[in-house]
């Protein structure tokens, strides 16, 4: 009554429809990937270009630049701003903060999970000579001195 052709095509039909799922799975677990890599590549260069607006109007006013995301173990460091903004790195403050998950030892930063939080940035003309100007960046605002 039933060919036994078709019979002992069955498991190979399964089998092709298990590795269709998986490749499914693999193209839908690339592009979560990629969309989080874009969005902390975003978040990276919203952090940058705070500094940039900060310096452009060093008044002393608080400049926020809110939900930016940062990646565990990503590590910033005032040279790297230096080099981004063109002031001396003794003129970028990493400011102290209690947040959870942000070390800041020695004019660097780093965090410590994954986390989405606001920037605060205040740049001035100091009068100490040294520096033309001076920039702070910290992530809650009462931080700012």
């Amino acid at each position: 009554m039933f060919s036994q052709k078709g019979q002992t095509f069955a498991p190979f039909r399964l089998l092709i429809g298990a590795i269709m799922a998986l490749l499914v799975l693999v193209i839908i677990v690339s592009a979560i990937n990629y969309f989080q890599d874009l969005r902390f590549n975003v978040s990276q260069q919203k952090f940058f270009n705070g500094l940039s607006n900060a310096i452009n109007q060093p008044n002393s006013s608080v400049l926020i630049v809110e939900d930016v995301q940062f990646r565990k173990e990503s590590i910033y460091s005032s040279n790297g701003f230096s080099k981004v903004s063109g002031i001396e790195p003794e003129c970028i403050t990493f400011m102290e903060t209690d947040s959870l998950g942000i070390e800041v030892e020695d004019q660097v930063i780093k965090f410590n999970q994954n986390i989405l939080t606001n920037v605060y940035y205040k740049c001035e003309i100091p009068n100490n000579g040294i520096c033309e100007i001076s920039c702070e960046i910290a992530f809650n605002e009462s931080d700012l001195s």
